[in-house]
């Protein structure tokens, strides 16, 4: 929800939504958005964030998404280079 919060901050701040479409938006995502707690994938994702010198955030998707056996899409080209050579991870572009 942070990174979904933030990207609704960013559009408002350079004009492109207004604040109260902004905040009815993130509502909304709050009821078609399942929250899972991040807890019992720290360890995991700190090793991979290790492993290929990468965010803990984007790190903790892609373990989420490979425990949970759904693909990862991403728009970051080099992360899913680098994701590339994980296990049972189906990493998918934005735009392919």
């Amino acid at each position: 929800m942070i990174e979904a919060a933030n990207a609704f901050r960013r559009y408002v701040v350079q004009g492109e939504l207004q604040a109260d479409a902004a905040m009815e938006n993130l509502s909304v995502t709050r009821e078609v958005v399942e929250l899972f707690d991040h807890a019992p994938l720290l360890d995991e994702a700190f090793a991979l964030a290790c492993r290929l010198n990468h965010s803990m955030t984007d790190c903790l998707y892609a373990v989420l998404a490979r425990r949970l056996n759904l693909p990862l899409v991403t728009a970051d080209g080099k992360l899913a280079r680098k994701l590339a050579s994980l296990d049972g991870l189906e990493v998918r572009m934005i735009g392919s």
